[in-house]
């Protein structure tokens, strides 16, 4: 999860490509979004990755 769509792209693709053992299920920029996919049996994850600076400008 990432607010800003090239680093979630980026980071996808980075965990992707670690081992043929990971693969991401879903990515999106929504907090709410990501709350969802967790409390779905079908669709929560085993890990979550995120940005810790969710939500702030940092000078952008």
């Amino acid at each position: 999860m990432d607010n800003d769509p090239f680093a979630l792209d980026a980071m996808c693709a980075m965990i992707s490509a670690v081992s043929k053992d990971f693969y991401v299920m879903w990515g999106t920029g929504s907090p709410a979004v990501a709350i969802e996919h967790c409390h779905n049996p079908h669709t929560r994850p085993d890990a979550l990755v995120l940005d810790m600076a969710l939500g702030k400008n940092h000078g952008r």
